[in-house]
């Protein structure tokens, strides 16, 4: 199999079926082995200025896989969070617990061209909260501040997904497909309701072109909610959001720079009216969002190397002219491989921006691991 199949089949399948930012770098460090640990434990702390609010979030992710035979691969992953919000005047809130337990299997066929997967999501998270929970919940959702993992539990959900990719020469394409369905939950501690979160249809098309010294990645998924119910009701749909990225990456010995550029576009959402249909909103209440990063990975030697990085987001306002924000990161890790198949990343950011159009201003920091062990 070449790298330019292994990588396009590994970019769709990652989109469709995996939503961890971070396990998408993971790749480039080397060939995975019969048995596999990646973990990624962090810490974020914000202060929101006008609010008096300090809101932190600590992760502790793992994810295995295991390639019991060539073409086969399982994966296993669980997250252990602890979120919280302090006041000023001394009250804390928190949410603790583990995600679902996310499972998944995927079979290469076609010399590698096509890869079919299923995942599965079991019920083993924090689902039903209480009212302060759910405080917790509704600030870590706030995609402006970038929690990690910002939802713990759900219901059982089931992902079938494919892929297909091609290459020729130095250009490669991918296209790839996945359903989510999802079942209903318990949301609320003191509710017997069931609410069922809209199922979603993910469509990806990945292009690459790889040389030595330059190459691009880019991908455009585009995702389709269903109507939410509750008590089978329909109460509400998630707008469709397309999502366009572009990695571009450099290398020319001791540095690889690395420019990355995503920009996400939702559409209106449908909202329950007083005759009791979904209709789409007036104004669009979703911002356009845009993330523009630069690595520039300098290697000392094949053990260590160092990984200064600067960023911005920004959203737009929405249609209702709110909600706007933007955000800069500046930070630096720290890369230690003490052989080719353990390697470790330790990183720390400073955050900087403001959000509700510039009528809050906040601050913060952000500490993490890269663990990487195979066997």
């Amino acid at each position: 199999m070449s790298k330019k199949i292994a990588f396009i089949l590994f970019i769709s399948l990652y989109l469709v079926l995996i939503s961890s930012n971070v396990l998408g770098q993971i790749f480039f460090s080397g060939k995975p082995e019969t048995l596999n640990f990646y973990s990624f434990p962090y810490f974020k702390n914000w202060n929101l200025k006008e609010e008096d609010q300090n809101v932190s979030q600590f992760s502790i992710p793992l994810f295995i896989q295991i390639l019991p035979i060539e073409n086969l691969s399982l994966w296993i992953n669980d997250s252990a969070v602890s979120s919280k919000i302090k006041w000023d005047n001394g009250k804390t809130s928190d949410l603790n617990g583990i995600n679902d337990l996310k499972t998944k299997i995927s079979y290469a066929l076609l010399n590698h061209k096509l890869l079919a997967t299923l995942g599965m999501s079991l019920p083993t998270g924090v689902s039903r909260l209480k009212e302060d929970q759910i405080e917790v919940a509704n600030v870590i959702y706030d995609e402006a501040l970038g929690f990690n993992v910002n939802k713990l539990g759900g219901g059982f959900e089931v992902n079938p997904g494919i892929a297909f990719a091609i290459d020729s020469g130095a250009i490669g394409a991918s296209i790839s497909a996945g359903y989510l369905l999802k079942s209903s939950y318990k949301n609320i501690k003191k509710s017997d309701s069931d609410y069922n979160p809209g199922d979603e249809i993910n469509l990806i098309l990945a292009l690459d072109f790889i040389q030595d010294l330059l190459s691009l990645f880019g991908d455009v998924a585009y995702t389709i909610y269903t109507n939410d119910k509750t008590d089978d009701v329909e109460v509400f749909k998630q707008g469709n959001e397309i999502k366009g990225r572009l990695f571009i990456v450099y290398k020319s010995e001791p540095v690889i720079l690395t420019l990355s550029l995503s920009d996400t576009i939702r559409m209106k959402n449908k909202m329950l009216s007083e005759n009791g249909k979904l209709v789409a909103e007036e104004m669009n209440s979703h911002g356009n969002k845009i993330d523009i990063n630069l690595n520039n990975q300098y290697y000392f030697n094949r053990h260590f190397s160092l990984i200064p990085s600067a960023g911005v987001t920004f959203i737009s306002d929405n249609g209702y002219g709110e909600n706007g924000a933007f955000i800069m990161n500046l930070g630096t890790g720290i890369q230690f491989s003490p052989n080719r198949k353990t390697s470790f990343i330790f990183s720390g950011k400073i955050l900087n921006g403001h959000k509700q159009s510039g009528e809050l201003s906040i601050s913060g920091f952000e500490i993490g691991t890269v663990a990487i062990i195979r066997f």
